[in-house]
């Protein structure tokens, strides 16, 4: 199997899947970016969090059998036509495709994200270093209701204090902040 990857990629074409090793992945990755790989093939492995834009991107196979939501369809597809990479990208569906599905993937509009970031050491420090040392400027970046696990504006704006003020304490006992956070 090693050997006609190989092979693949000596005449242009990568294949990026779960099945490949870490670094085999990677290395497929690095020859696309470079341009050295025209084609390549790939799972959903290739849908979120790596960079790698393409002109066009093709779907084969029995997609309403893979239920993947919209956001990996978006991010999947969104690789073709990227911002700054070329004007134009192509997307082909050769796929069996219900039509309700295709209409519904193509229509679809942006996944709600949802999660609540760590108030940590290294944030609070982060934030201290980009507000100059402006305590009340790290709480309003903290108040933003990416930070909040809460929906009331009231519990937020208690919890990100809370958390705040633990972070601070933890790197005061630490030596790595004076009462004046420097």
């Amino acid at each position: 199997w090693a050997e006609s990857q190989l092979r693949g990629l000596l005449h242009g074409v990568g294949v990026h899947h779960a099945g490949n090793s870490p670094l085999m992945r990677l290395e497929v990755e690095n020859l696309f970016r470079k341009g050295l790989l025209p084609v390549v093939c790939a799972t959903g492995t290739l849908a979120v969090g790596i960079h790698m834009p393409a002109r066009c991107v093709v779907f084969v196979g029995e997609m309403d059998r893979h239920r993947f939501s919209n956001m990996e369809f978006h991010q999947m597809a969104g690789r073709s036509g990227r911002r700054g990479f070329d004007t134009v990208g192509h997307v082909i569906l050769c796929s069996n495709f219900s039509l309700p599905r295709m209409q519904q993937l193509l229509t679809s509009g942006a996944e709600l994200l949802k999660g609540v970031p760590s108030i940590t050491p290294t944030l609070v420090l982060q934030l201290l270093r980009i507000s100059d040392r402006d305590l009340a400027c790290a709480l309003r970046i903290l108040r933003n209701p990416l930070f909040s696990a809460t929906s009331s504006a009231d519990d937020a704006d208690a919890q990100s204090r809370r958390l705040l003020m633990f972070a601070l304490e933890f790197l005061r006992r630490g030596n790595l902040l004076d009462t004046n956070y420097r």
